[in-house]
């Protein structure tokens, strides 16, 4: 059975769509996606969840059809899955964030998602998700844009 071991919100499908870096760790010191991916994702079992309100807001705003099919790309990986926003506690978790916190639907569900399933969130917007898992902030992972 596959193990989750990592959330993409908006922000992060939307870097890996943008395509490589230079290298891993950028200059003040954030992780590419891809090169995270690869070794957060090294273990058989272990799989990447992509929130589908995530993966449905980072397409519209991809300009490109290159970047359009990066994002395609990501979906169809062997390790990661697409997760729809149709668990009750997920749902109800997402839309008190959304109502009370006025996170955007997208942020929400990646939050719900990863704190439920006790999940590393990759993201660029750090800063703003950070208060939504209270005291452990280890699960953040900030990425490069």
């Amino acid at each position: 059975m596959s193990r989750a071991r990592v959330v993409l919100d908006r922000s992060a499908i939307s870097a890996f769509a943008n395509g490589p870096v230079d290298g891993p760790v950028s200059a003040d010191g954030a992780v590419s996606v891809g090169e995270l991916l690869v070794m957060l994702l090294e273990e058989d079992d272990s799989v990447a969840l992509i929130p589908a309100t995530c993966l449905a807001v980072a397409h519209m705003q991809a300009v490109t059809p290159e970047r359009r099919a990066r994002i395609r790309l990501l979906r169809t990986l062997s390790q990661t899955r697409v997760v729809a926003l149709d668990d009750d506690e997920e749902l109800e978790l997402a839309t008190r964030l959304g109502a009370v916190h006025d996170l955007p639907l997208a942020s929400a569900h990646a939050v719900a998602v990863a704190r439920l399933r006790e999940c590393y969130l990759l993201t660029h917007q750090g800063s703003l998700l950070r208060k939504h898992f209270g005291d452990d902030e280890r699960w953040i992972i900030d990425i490069a844009a």
